[in-house]
C-alpha cells in the first residue's frame, strides 16, 4: 500500500473501526467483570490470576485505546503525519489486544468452555478493523506466541481438537481481512477513477480548447484567491490579428494564437504564474510575483519568443501591465483595467510595443483618443472561431 492515498483512506476508516473495537472488548470486560461477582459463579480452570483482575486489566487497556484512537480520529485531517501516527496506534492496540485475549482464558469457570472469551477478542480485533497483510500476520504470530507462552507457564494441556478449532480461526479470519482488503482496495481504485475523470471535467471547464490556456471561467473561479496579494498583471494582444487572418485564414490565426500562448506557457510557467485567454487574440496574465521589474523582463522574454514572420510580415503583441495589492474584487478588475488602458497606450505607440505601471514611469489614464486611435487601427475580436 505504497499510495499515501490508500494509506490516507485505510487508515483513517480504521481508526473508526477500532474505536468501534476498542468499545466491544470493554463492553465484553465490563460483563465479564460483573460476572465475576454473580452468586452463580463457580471455580476457575486456571487460579493463577484473579479473574477479576484480568478483566480489569482488559478494561483499563481498551479504555485507553478507545480515548487515544478517538483523539487521532478527531485531529486525523489537521496533522500531516496522521496516517503514519494512525499506523503506530493501530499497530500498538492490536498488538497487545492479542496479548489481552491470552489474559482472558484466566477468567474460564470450570465447566465452560475454555477459549470462548479468547476467541471473541480474537475474532473482534481481526474482523471489525481491517488490517494490511504483513500486520495481520504479525497478530497471529503475537497470539499464538503469547498463548504457547501462558499455556507452558501454567501447564494447561490444550485438547488437540480445541488447537485445530484455534487454527480454523485464525485461517478463517486471515481469509475474511483478506477478501475486506480486496475489496478496500476495488472500491479505492473506482474512486480514484471517478475522482480523476472529475477532475478532468473541471480542468476542461476551465480550459480554452485552442490555446490551452485558462478561460475567462477560470479567472472568474480564481478572482478570490487572488485577493490580497501583491499582484503584477498584463494584458496581451496580438498585432494586426485581423490582418493575418484575412491574409492567411483562420487556420493560420489559429496557429499564431497557439504558438503565442504557448510561449507565454514556457515564460511564466510558475506557481504564481496563471494564464488565461481573456477574449479573441487578448490573452491575460496574472502573477504574485512581488517584482514589479522582474516580471516587465519576463514579458520581454515572453515577447520576444513568441515573435513570428510568414510571408514577409512580422507577427509582434502588444502589451500593459499593472501592478499592486487588490483587497477586493472590484479592486482586481481595476488593475486589469488599468493594463488594459496601457495596452491601448502600447498599441497607440506601434507593434511589439510594452507599457507598464512601472515606479520609474507612473503616467496618467489614457485618454479616448488613444482608445479610438486603437480601435481604428485594430479591429478587436471577441472570438476568433466565431469569425470562420
Amino acid at each position: 500500500m505504497r499510495d499515501p492515498r490508500l494509506r490516507i483512506d485505510f487508515y483513517y476508516q480504521n481508526l473508526s473501526l477500532s474505536v468501534i473495537a476498542a468499545f466491544l472488548i470493554c463492553l465484553l470486560a465490563v460483563i465479564g467483570l460483573i460476572g465475576t461477582f454473580s452468586p452463580f459463579s463457580s471455580g476457575y480452570i486456571l487460579p493463577q490470576i484473579n479473574a477479576t483482575n484480568a478483566y480489569i486489566v482488559i478494561l483499563a487497556v481498551n479504555l485507553a485505546f478507545m480515548v487515544r484512537l478517538g483523539a487521532e480520529l478527531d485531529h486525523f485531517h489537521e496533522r500531516k503525519d496522521a496516517a503514519k501516527r494512525a499506523v503506530r496506534v493501530f499497530n500498538w492496540f492490536t498488538g497487545i489486544d492479542m496479548i489481552m485475549a491470552i489474559i482472558s482464558i484466566f477468567s474460564t469457570q470450570a465447566d465452560s468452555s475454555f477459549f470462548f472469551e479468547y476467541i471473541l477478542i480474537t475474532s473482534i480485533i481481526f474482523l471489525v478493523p481491517n488490517a494490511e497483510v504483513r500486520t495481520q500476520v504479525r497478530n497471529t504470530v503475537i497470539n499464538i506466541a503469547a498463548m504457547a507462552l501462558v499455556l507452558a507457564a501454567v501447564r494447561h494441556t490444550v485438547a488437540w481438537q480445541d488447537a485445530v478449532d484455534i487454527a480454523i480461526l485464525h485461517l478463517l479470519c486471515g481469509l475474511v481481512n483478506w477478501f475486506r482488503l480486496l475489496n478496500f482496495l476495488r472500491a479505492e481504485k473506482a474512486k480514484f477513477a471517478l475522482e480523476k475523470k472529475t477532475d478532468e471535467f473541471y480542468q476542461d471547464s476551465r480550459t480554452d480548447g485552442l490555446t490551452g490556456l485558462l478561460n475567462r471561467t477560470a479567472l472568474r473561479s480564481d478572482f478570490p484567491d487572488f485577493i490580497g496579494q501583491k499582484l503584477c498583471v498584463a494584458l496581451v494582444d496580438l498585432d494586426h490579428f485581423k490582418q493575418y487572418n484575412d491574409t492567411y485564414g483562420h487556420a493560420y490565426g489559429d496557429k499564431v494564437l497557439i504558438k503565442t500562448s504557448g510561449s507565454m506557457k514556457r515564460v511564466f510557467k510558475g506557481e504564481a504564474d496563471h494564464c488565461y485567454r481573456y477574449g479573441g487574440d487578448e490573452l491575460l496574465i496574472i502573477s504574485a510575483e512581488p517584482e514589479v521589474n522582474r516580471f516587465a523582463q519576463k514579458l520581454n522574454v515572453f515577447k520576444a519568443d513568441c515573435t513570428e514572420e510568414r510571408g514577409g510580415v512580422r507577427v509582434t503583441c502588444s502589451i500593459g501591465y499593472a501592478a499592486g495589492t487588490p483587497h477586493s474584487e472590484a479592486e482586481l478588475r481595476a488593475f486589469i483595467q488599468t493594463a488594459d488602458n496601457y495596452l491601448y497606450r502600447a498599441k497607440s505607440e506601434g507593434t511589439g510595443a510594452i507599457e507598464g505601471d512601472r515606479p520609474e514611469s507612473r503616467q496618467g489614464p489614457v485618454s479616448s483618443a488613444h482608445r479610438a486611435k486603437r480601435n481604428s487601427s485594430d479591429l478587436h475580436q471577441t472570438e476568433n472561431e466565431r469569425s470562420k
